[in-house]
């Protein structure tokens, strides 16, 4: 299923465009070389363009059985509170049902109030914790999901 426009697959060609946003977005981002893997493996990696950054926003997630894991969800810092990650959020929320699967799945920083909030306005909870997951600085991982 192809996801709603303006979202679209990536490509090759969006991988210096996905790296610079993942750089922009994260204190500990994927490399190239991951995000090409991760569309080599098939994982889906919807992305919002955008004129003057080339993207705005991108979401990756992978498919497992009945239910689907998202991997990364990335707004370009200047792009940010224009309900971009909500669009991606909500497309993919679309497909889950179109798609018959149990529910989505993804674990987020505990420190990261902004994108906890944005996931439970979106329908998800909190289902677990990993504790002092993050090697960095020992943060807990949330677990989240969403039934669909």
């Amino acid at each position: 299923m192809t996801p709603p426009a303006p979202l679209r697959y990536a490509t090759a060609e969006d991988l210096p465009a996905l790296a610079a946003l993942e750089i922009a977005c994260n204190p500990h981002p994927w490399s190239q070389n991951q995000l090409q893997a991760a569309l080599n493996a098939g994982n889906a990696l919807w992305l919002l363009p955008h004129a003057q950054y080339g993207v705005a926003a991108m979401l990756v997630w992978q498919e497992m059985v009945d239910e689907a894991e998202i991997l990364l969800l990335d707004t370009h810092p200047d792009c940010r509170r224009r309900g971009h990650a909500r669009q991606l959020l909500a497309a993919l929320q679309q497909h889950a049902r179109a798609a018959a699967w149990t529910r989505l799945l993804l674990e987020v920083r505990a420190g990261n109030e902004a994108a906890l909030a944005l996931y439970r306005q979106c329908g998800f909870k909190e289902c677990g914790r990993r504790r002092a997951y993050y090697a960095d600085n020992g943060e807990d991982a949330v677990l989240m999901e969403c039934l669909c």
